[in-house]
């Protein structure tokens, strides 16, 4: 029989030199993931400030079409009401039609009406109630003592 010959020692790795290197590693993706959320998130806010940017100035041009358009209105009508004048009075039916025709070119005007002097709708739209007096209100005061000329606005636009 043969004897059993010498134990050999069986040597084990380090287990902490693994643990090491796999802790580098995992904190390198950690780092690497971070940096490119972070660059993500920097770009993603320059692209809404972009995108805001673009639509502030659709916006401003759209107002500044709307304005525009209202106050073509505004003075057609007038022009008629002054050309109505001249040639002997005022139809209503008629000039509440003409200004019906005025206003479908505007479709995010709601109503059009002309005031008195004392502030009631005496011409308008379909939209306009008539009977309501307006005399109240800081915009047509100023457009009454003739210190507004086109379009005259009061308080926040809605």
């Amino acid at each position: 029989m043969s004897s059993p010959g010498p134990a050999v020692a069986v040597q084990r790795p380090d287990w902490r030199r693994y643990f090491i290197v796999t802790l580098l590693i995992s904190l390198l993706a950690l780092g690497l993931t971070g940096l490119v959320v972070w660059t993500e998130r920097q770009r993603e806010e320059v692209r809404a400030e972009a995108d805001l940017d673009n639509l502030a100035l659709l916006l401003v041009d759209e107002v500044s079409s709307l304005f525009a358009r209202s106050e073509s209105l505004i003075h057609s009508a007038d022009n008629y009401y002054a050309d109505a004048l001249a040639h002997g009075g005022i139809d209503a039916a008629r000039f509440n039609t003409f200004l019906d025709r005025q206003l479908q070119q505007i479709p995010a005007a709601m109503g059009v009406m002309v005031l008195g002097p004392d502030g009631v709708a005496r011409f308008g739209s379909r939209s306009t109630r008539f009977g309501v007096n307006l005399a109240d209100r800081a915009d047509f005061i100023e457009a009454r003592e003739g210190r507004g000329r086109g379009l005259i606005f009061d308080g926040p636009l809605q």
